[in-house]
């Protein structure tokens, strides 16, 4: 970590070095999903996840690209889809027998309802946490309130399983969320049950979430910025040590986006974030082109 003045400017480990060739390549494909994407939400109901799921991709690959405003505009134009289309994903998951029509921005109107939509396996405390986090990076309201009242009881019948500590992540989130008089003591306890699993992911990436997020929005003493930039090089060092039997870098070690999204709330409470890094794109950080998104004059 360098410093910049008052800037700590932090550099990312796993860099993917790419040619110019592999820069090009990547933003073809990125172009053509971007080009195909509305006409293909009336395919199937599971592409609100998966177009989601090239958003993500996408932000994340731009982290090393050189950018334009046009390239940020579009990045965000992907997420705020991508907030509107998770929220109505889980949505249809807690009304299974009541169709949803959906008109999403400039995308045609698709009517859905939510049968079997759990035995899929999308809905899953990892998901949810991306799901709820991208809706905080777009300051997508709406959306986190339908997040934060997914039933958790619901969550664990889906055919994707986690351990218990990633259902306490999601209800720490939910109570915060929601205002309720347990969360110091959901927040304790989920950290508590992380440090006694002792294990690289729950110390790595749960704690990693849970220490930020109390620094964000508790008097427990810590430095938000400290624990933020802390924990951004945990998460990619977990992801990184993962890797290293394959001799890859994975696009997971790009961006977090629990931990951008907690960057915007920070932001968002009136903080200038002095942190420079690829983790956290200022123009995500700062809602830089949200307005115009909301809008409607930022299109593709």
């Amino acid at each position: 970590m360098q410093s910049k003045g008052t800037i700590k400017i932090v550099e990312r480990k796993a860099d993917p070095e790419l040619s110019e060739s592999g820069v090009y390549s990547e933003k073809e494909f990125i172009n053509k999903i971007l080009d195909q994407r509305k006409e293909g939400l009336k395919i199937r109901r599971e592409n609100l996840v998966s177009f989601g799921d090239f958003a993500i991709d996408q932000v994340r690959w731009y982290t090393w690209f050189q950018t334009s405003y046009e390239d940020e505009q579009i990045c965000t134009l992907r997420l705020y889809e991508t907030s509107l289309m998770g929220a109505c994903y889980h949505r249809l998951a807690i009304f299974p027998n009541e169709p949803l029509t959906v008109q999403i921005l400039g995308y045609p109107e698709v009517t859905w309802d939510g049968e079997g939509i759990l035995e899929m396996g999308f809905i899953c405390p990892s998901m949810w946490l991306d799901a709820y986090f991208i809706s905080t990076i777009v300051r997508d309201r709406p959306s986190m309130d339908v997040l934060a009242n997914f039933p958790i009881s619901l969550m664990k019948q889906s055919a994707t399983k986690a351990g218990e500590i990633s259902y306490m992540l999601v209800d720490v989130i939910q109570s915060f969320h929601n205002r309720t008089s347990d969360y110091p003591d959901k927040l304790v306890a989920a950290m508590d049950a992380a440090i006694a699993q002792g294990d690289d992911w729950a110390l790595e990436i749960a704690m990693g979430i849970l220490e930020t997020f109390a620094a964000l929005t508790t008097d427990i003493g810590y430095d938000f910025e400290e624990v933020l930039i802390k924990n951004l090089q945990f998460q990619e060092q977990y992801q990184m040590r993962l890797d290293a039997p394959k001799k890859l870098i994975s696009i997971e070690t790009f961006i977090s986006f629990p931990l951008l999204g907690m960057a915007c709330m920070w932001y968002d409470k009136g903080n200038c974030l002095s942190v420079e890094t690829g983790w956290l794109p200022p123009y995500l950080v700062e809602g830089r082109w949200l307005e115009d998104v909301k809008v409607g004059k930022i299109t593709r």
